[in-house]
This record gives structure tokens, C-alpha cells and sequence, in this order.
């Protein structure tokens, strides 16, 4: 039931695997088009302007979407013996993270404390370069993703609210949009999609594989197993086949003379002796 499951969700995620291509060719084209769209800066600066005490918290929580958190969650992931989700996790996290890098040199949009006045850096690590995709949210989304194929229902929604808070984190420190953020949740939740098929994928080859062999090796035995027991079965029944004939001729030397002991042993009927009374005459 378990696999089925699986397969089932692989399947939904082939067809959104087109859904999310589409989503992520129109926002590079908007990032492409224009650096700051006027909604867009409205809903970053309701993000940038929260509370003060914050800050430490999302310092934190942006962390979710570095690659300490994807090292501690494939340690988890192996810990519970769980190798396929650990071998999908560093694909996607790896993949995620050079392919918006990738998109980061190729598009060259600034980041919000370049374009928006009054905008601090306030990430601890002072990211640099380009904004456009964000990276930590693109590494959060891949594994996610791939958690997602391995957990329970009531799980999924944490990994959902995972992605949203290292999103949310990112416009908080003023390093990100929401144009950025959506193209790093896209590329990472493709990239998460891919590298679970990837490794479903291989595994259905090695079990193939192992099916073919048993498959040939089922068939091959008979050949060489049923020449030897045809030719045991010949040894066993030689020998068999005299003695049969010792005993028989055993028997019947037995039976023979039993014969003759039991015609010698017959009692003789004895005559009857009858003794005539002679009376001798006087004279």
C-alpha cells in the first residue's frame, strides 16, 4: 500500500512538473523585464517593516534554507535508514542551489537594498551578488519537496510552512523580493521533483535487474538439475533392482526346501498289525 502510494504521488508530480516550468519561464520573464514591480515593493516592505524583536528569530529560521540544514537532514534521513530520501535530498539541495546561481548571473537583478531606499543588508552572512532567484529558498523548496514523497500527511503541512518561513525570512533581512522568492520556491520544488524520479527511477532499475537475473537463473537450473537427478535415479535403481532379484531367488530357495522338509517330516500311517488266535487242536 505504501509503495502504491508512492507511485501515486510521483505521477500528480509528473503533471505538475509542466505547471511549475510554466510558473518559472513567466516569473524570469518579469524579472527579466523590470527590476521592481510597484506590488511587489508594497509587499516587501510589509515583510521588511515587522517588529525589531524579530530579528534574531529569522536570523534562525533563514537558516533552514543553507546547506547546514541540508547536511543535518540528510544525517536524519540516514539515521532512519532511509537512503533514497537521503541520496534525493543532496541531488536536490545541491541542484537547487547551482541552478539558481545559474539563473542569479543570467538575469542580473539587484537585491531590494540596492533598488529601495532605506533598505538594510540585515543577513548575518551579508549576502551579496544578485537577487533573482533566492537560493535559500530554493534549497528549503528542493527538500521539502523531496520530503514530501517520504512523509506522512500530517507532516506535510510543516514542510509547507518550512518553505514559507525561510521566504518569509528572506524579506525580512532585506536581501530578497517576492518576485525572488517565488523563483527560488519554483526552481527547488522542480529540481526536488526531478531528483526523487531520479532515484525511483534507479531503484525500479536495480530491482528489474534483479528480477531478470532470478528470472534466467529459475530457468537455467532445470537444465543442469534435471541430467543429474535423471542420472541419479538411474544409479539408485540398478542396485535396487538386484537385490530385488537375490531376494526373490532367495525365497524361492527358501520356499523349496520347506517343502521337502515338511514332506519328510509327514508321519508314515502305521498298518494294522491284526494277530489271528491259533487254537491247536488236542487229540
Amino acid at each position: 500500500m505504501k509503495h502504491l502510494r508512492h507511485y501515486l504521488r510521483l505521477a500528480i508530480a509528473r503533471k505538475y512538473l509542466a505547471f511549475l516550468a510554466l510558473a518559472l519561464v513567466f516569473c524570469i520573464g518579469l524579472a527579466a523585464y523590470q527590476d521592481l514591480y510597484p506590488v511587489e515593493q508594497t509587499i516587501f516592505l510589509w515583510f521588511y517593516n515587522l517588529p525589531d524583536w524579530l530579528l534574531l528569530p529569522m536570523l534562525f529560521l533563514t537558516q533552514f534554507g543553507s546547506f547546514t540544514m541540508l547536511v543535518l537532514v540528510v544525517i536524519a534521513a540516514w539515521a532512519y535508514r532511509k537512503e533514497r530520501a537521503a541520496l534525493a535530498v543532496v541531488l536536490a539541495g545541491v541542484g537547487s542551489y547551482f541552478v539558481s546561481n545559474f539563473f542569479k548571473n543570467l538575469i542580473e537583478r539587484p537585491r531590494p537594498f540596492d533598488m529601495i531606499v532605506g533598505v538594510r543588508n540585515q543577513d548575518m552572512f551579508l549576502a551579496g551578488g544578485f537577487g533573482f532567484p533566492s537560493g535559500h529558498s530554493a534549497v528549503a523548496a528542493a527538500m521539502a519537496t523531496v520530503l514530501w514523497f517520504h512523509s506522512k500527511n500530517r507532516y506535510k503541512p510543516i514542510l509547507a510552512l518550512w518553505v514559507i518561513i525561510v521566504a518569509a525570512s528572506r524579506m525580512y533581512l532585506g536581501v530578497h523580493t517576492p518576485l525572488d522568492v517565488i523563483g527560488g520556491v519554483l526552481i527547488g520544488s522542480m529540481i526536488g521533483i526531478l531528483a526523487q524520479l531520479f532515484i525511483q527511477k534507479r531503484a525500479h532499475n536495480k530491482i528489474a535487474k534483479k528480477a531478470k537475473s532470478a528470472q534466467t537463473i529459475s530457468e537455467v537450473t532445470p537444465m543442469v538439475v534435471a541430467p543429474l537427478e535423471e542420472s541419479t535415479k538411474a544409479r539408485k535403481k540398478a542396485p535396487v533392482k538386484a537385490k530385488s532379484n537375490k531376494k526373490t531367488t532367495s525365497k524361492n530357495k527358501s520356499k523349496t526346501p520347506a517343502k521337502k522338509t515338511m514332506a519328510k517330516k509327514k508321519p508314515r500311517k502305521k498298518r494294522k498289525i491284526t494277530t489271528k488266535k491259533v487254537t491247536k487242536k488236542t487229540t
